[in-house]
């Protein structure tokens, strides 16, 4: 087998800079439908399926369909087995940041990202894209590609341009760079919910420039509590500035914590104040990790973010960002409900080796054992 996955890539809005034009999108939109080889053909069976039923004549936006059928096609993809990814670039955000005054800034930053994103830590995936209106962008990625990846049978990455109209895929990954693209473009309710309806089939959805604390927060809605709104800022920025200063780093376990910051935030991105399971959080970050991620080295990932200070609430529902001081009391109510009887067993275990020996052998004695045996002896 040559491909583990096939990327089928599309566009919406406008590529480029100009931002004395208004008939220019205010976003673009570069988004990926991402399948695994084993499960192409059943999902080639089923998007035929929904194409015949719901977008007929070669319809290229949901907006065309009813509201009922719209939700219908979602449902539908929900319970399919893809991914999806996408960039959305905030043109009008691109003067806060600084230094993307020009295109070619723009488009090293989306041809990086996307590239790092799609073969860093998966290097045999086949990419599809539409031909009949080939993007400058897409163009411009194709050339980024050539240059820094060399096909050979062992290492088979390629970008593909076909028609659209003999590629449902590519014309399904169309539908649904609109739909992200109107989201944003049109930021009503309705496109928002049905953005907020595919969330768990996202394994990355990028908003650029990120730096945007103020857009997150607004996304949370109003705060009732002070202290909710000090958690909810603060944990954001903790999380993004952890990603500022190591996203480019070439340490495997350092990008997985990124990539899990990444993921968290995300979700509240697009309006999603709740917990992500853990086994979502796993798949996601699978996906970009080189190294396999499972429960056991989730600890790796969490722990020594804590350890720097990044709020990271956990329960038995998953992780998130705490945004309220609810979810720091959760948190420790869940820590608390593993540690308090994992000390109370091993204080017990420690008394009974005590009688045993007559008070002389003291399992925690040392120096290793210090903090916590101060901990236990504290409480008598």
């Amino acid at each position: 087998m040559l491909f583990s996955h096939y990327a089928f890539i599309a566009q919406a809005g406008h590529d480029y800079i100009a931002f004395d034009e208004e008939r220019m999108s205010k976003h673009v939109v570069i988004t990926a439908l991402i399948i695994r080889t084993d499960i192409l053909e059943e999902f080639k069976a089923e998007l035929d399926h929904i194409h015949s039923t719901y977008i007929q004549n070669n319809s290229k936006s949901l907006e065309q369909l009813s509201p009922n059928n719209q939700k219908e096609v979602i449902e539908k993809l929900l319970s399919s087995h893809i991914d999806l990814y996408a960039i959305i670039v905030d043109k009008d955000k691109l003067w806060e940041v600084g230094g993307f005054g020009y295109q070619q800034l723009l488009d090293d930053y989306m041809n990086r990202r996307l590239y790092n994103d799609l073969f860093e830590s998966n290097m045999s995936v086949q990419i599809f894209a539409e031909s009949e209106q080939k993007h400058d962008f897409l163009k411009k990625f194709e050339s980024y590609i050539g240059e820094r990846h060399t096909r050979t049978l062992f290492n088979p990455t390629l970008l593909v341009f076909e028609d659209k109209s003999d590629n449902t895929c590519l014309q399904f990954a169309d539908i649904m760079s609109e739909l992200i693209f109107n989201a944003y473009e049109n930021p009503c309710d309705e496109n928002r919910n049905l953005i907020k309806k595919l969330t768990r089939k996202f394994i990355r959805l990028e908003e650029w420039p990120y730096k945007d604390d103020k857009r997150i927060m607004n996304r949370l809605g109003q705060f009732t509590n002070t202290y909710d709104h000090i958690i909810a800022e603060k944990s954001i920025q903790f999380a993004q500035q952890y990603i500022d200063r190591h996203e480019y780093s070439e340490e495997g376990l350092i990008q997985n914590r990124v990539n899990f910051l990444k993921y968290l935030l995300a979700y509240l991105s697009i309006g999603r104040d709740e917990y992500i399971y853990g086994q979502e959080v796993i798949k996601n970050m699978q996906t970009f990790s080189k190294e396999p991620i499972n429960r056991d080295t989730m600890s790796d990932i969490v722990g020594p973010l804590r350890d720097e200070g990044i709020l990271i609430a956990s329960t038995s529902n998953g992780y998130k960002i705490p945004t309220a001081t609810k979810d720091l009391i959760a948190h420790a109510e869940f820590s608390s409900s593993q540690i308090v009887p994992m000390l109370r067993r091993l204080d017990n275990y420690r008394k009974i080796i005590l009688n045993m020996t007559d008070q002389q052998l003291d399992i925690l004695a040392g120096e290793q054992f210090k903090e916590i045996k101060q901990f236990l002896d504290a409480k008598y």
